[in-house]
């Protein structure tokens, strides 16, 4: 396990919040999660070229993005020093009081999406199923965030 995980449990523990992991096509148990979490997206388990906001619980993470102070994503290749900061910032989030921290671990070809996903959530945008979804160029959907349209990538 690398050292950054292990640090992050072990933080855990300490400081009383749970670690929470997001898998694509996953629902959130509103009533199951935990006051105080460490939120990973792991966008970068998706073979293929799945990936991206579009196939996560958007409900469960704007809740997120609204309570988290800063949020983080990672989309390069694995090197230790770039998780092992982003990992560490989180952490210290929750150690300084705040109830959510908010990783991101994606591929490049979905960073953009999740940046003007995350931000239009910041700014209180809410995830919308009503409008049909946008098709983009490569075939990829689209979703609307107050009634902007977010490309996936």
């Amino acid at each position: 396990m690398p050292e950054h995980i292990r640090a992050t449990f072990v933080a855990a523990r300490l400081h009383r919040f749970e670690v929470e992991m997001l898998c694509s096509g996953g629902m959130v148990s509103r009533r199951r999660r935990a006051p105080r979490r460490f939120v990973l997206v792991a966008d970068d388990l998706a073979g293929g070229g799945e990936g991206g906001p579009l196939i996560f619980d958007l409900i469960a993470l704007a809740d997120d993005v609204r309570t988290a102070p800063r949020l983080f994503v990672i989309s390069t290749a694995p090197k230790a020093g770039i998780y092992a900061a982003a990992y560490q910032s989180a952490v210290q989030d929750l150690k300084s009081g705040y109830d959510v921290a908010l990783v991101v671990e994606t591929r490049p070809a979905f960073a953009e999406s999740w940046a003007r996903t995350l931000s239009a959530m910041q700014n209180g945008g809410v995830p919308s199923f009503g409008a049909p979804p946008l098709r983009t160029s490569g075939g990829a959907l689209g979703a609307s965030i107050n009634g902007r349209r977010m490309p996936s990538a």
